[in-house]
């Protein structure tokens, strides 16, 4: 079953089936921790993050307290599983930046230790119980009432959010916390386009929300290391280039975000 969902006729069986599949692949990698925890532990996360953004689209039909209890059991599950790659990440930031032996040294100073994502993952009972929760509420949606419009306006209101959240970024460009923001509504507009590329304004906003999802990761990692460096090497040439490179990626963003939130909200209402 494909998981991409038409304008056009009933969406909701078709929603549902994904939720349920995004639900079912994250039990699978639960069960296999801590075998390629790493990859696991990535692949949680991330069908998390898209389960979320995904029931958002039948937030229409659904009762307000059923939806933000579904929501939060994704947020805690995709939390239970709390990444610590940002050592790896960092690391390999340093390397780009100042080159081996200087980056092994500055490493070393920041006391980031050599750490993988899955570190310490293993499947447990309260993963499982949260699982089985976000299970049994995919399996018993009844979404038949779910419209296509009503679908294209949850969609068009997460562009609005993310076009504007880019709004207050140009109007802070050093608030790195704005970025962060900026950063998750934009995964959230990515995963939903992904499975609305039926229609052709989402699939072209899903192409360009990829890179600039890409820009913001980047900036999101290279902020955490300015953080780490101003605290333990202030002035030092290793933050000075992080601060540098993370201001290219702040030009970058918002050059794309420029262009993929040219168009108004109310343009993207009707096909």
């Amino acid at each position: 079953m494909s998981d991409t969902i038409a304008e056009t006729g009933p969406p909701g069986a078709a929603l549902r089936g994904i939720l349920v599949r995004l639900v079912a692949g994250v039990r699978h990698d639960i069960d296999a921790l801590p075998a390629r925890a790493d990859e696991r532990v990535h692949n949680i996360r991330v069908g998390m993050k898209k389960f979320r953004a995904v029931l958002r689209l039948a937030g229409a039909i659904l009762p307000q307290k059923s939806l933000m209890r579904a929501d939060k059991l994704a947020r805690q599950l995709k939390e239970h599983f709390a990444s610590t790659r940002d050592n790896d990440v960092l690391r390999a930031l340093l390397r780009d930046l100042l080159g081996n032996r200087e980056a092994s040294e500055t490493a070393e100073s920041l006391g980031l230790t050599a750490a993988s994502s899955g570190t310490g993952a293993v499947m447990d009972p309260v993963a499982v119980e949260i699982c089985s929760s976000l299970a049994g509420f995919a399996e018993g949606l009844n979404l038949d009432a779910l419209r296509g419009r009503e679908v294209r306006a949850a969609w068009v209101y997460t562009y609005r959010a993310a076009r504007r959240a880019m709004k207050h970024c140009v109007e802070n460009k050093e608030d790195d916390g704005l970025f962060h923001e900026w950063r998750k509504r934009v995964k959230e507009l990515l995963y939903q386009s992904a499975i609305l590329a039926v229609i052709p304004a989402a699939e072209a906003i899903a192409r360009r929300a990829q890179d600039l999802s890409s820009a913001l990761g980047a900036h999101h990692d290279l902020a955490v290391l300015c953080e780490r460096l101003a605290q333990r090497l202030p002035g030092s040439h290793a933050e000075k280039a992080a601060r540098a490179r993370k201001d290219d990626f702040v030009r970058r963003a918002l050059e794309i975000g420029g262009e993929l939130f040219a168009a108004k909200p109310s343009r993207l209402r009707s096909p």
